[in-house]
């Protein structure tokens, strides 16, 4: 039993690197060990043995537990940055669209103030310009006066 003890605190050892399955490993291990010792064997090298397999155990247990919580906090940290750099690209792209958006409102009002055009045809105009560059018109107000067009985000 004292050898059994041993290699169980060098399999805990041994695993313990690894978060979640050394984290369960170590503790079965911890477990294991700690009721082997718990027999009553004679001979001062096997209980020494024991002893030593159940502080390797309780030292592959205690890293277990290290490993697996910087694990979950990097996960954590990991997950929290790429979150924040897509809200910052979603950010470029809607800023990039809008622009996008003004320039082409601004072309098509050029246009339409060529044509003749006034009022709400020229503000159909100007929707038109916008749905045939590939962008959503719906997505957008105009405000049309004499001296040109401002695009907002609806």
């Amino acid at each position: 039993m004292a050898i059994v003890s041993l290699i169980l605190g060098i399999v805990s050892v041994a695993l313990c690197w690894m978060p979640v399955v050394g984290l369960i490993v170590s503790a079965i291990c911890v477990g294991a060990t700690a009721l082997m010792k718990r027999k009553k064997e004679y001979g001062k090298n096997k209980r020494t043995m024991k002893s030593v397999a159940l502080i390797m155990a309780i030292t592959g247990l205690v890293i277990s537990i290290f490993v697996t919580g910087i694990n979950v906090t990097e996960s954590a940290i990991i997950n929290k940055t790429n979150e924040e750099a897509l809200n910052d690209v979603k950010a470029s792209v809607s800023a990039m669209t809008l622009a996008q958006a003004q320039q082409t409102a601004d072309y098509a009002w050029n246009e339409a103030r060529m044509k003749g055009l006034r009022n709400e045809r020229m503000t159909q105009y100007i929707f038109n310009a916008i749905s045939n560059s590939g962008l959503d018109a719906d997505a957008y107000i105009l405000e049309v006066s004499k001296t040109g067009v401002i695009v907002k985000v609806r």
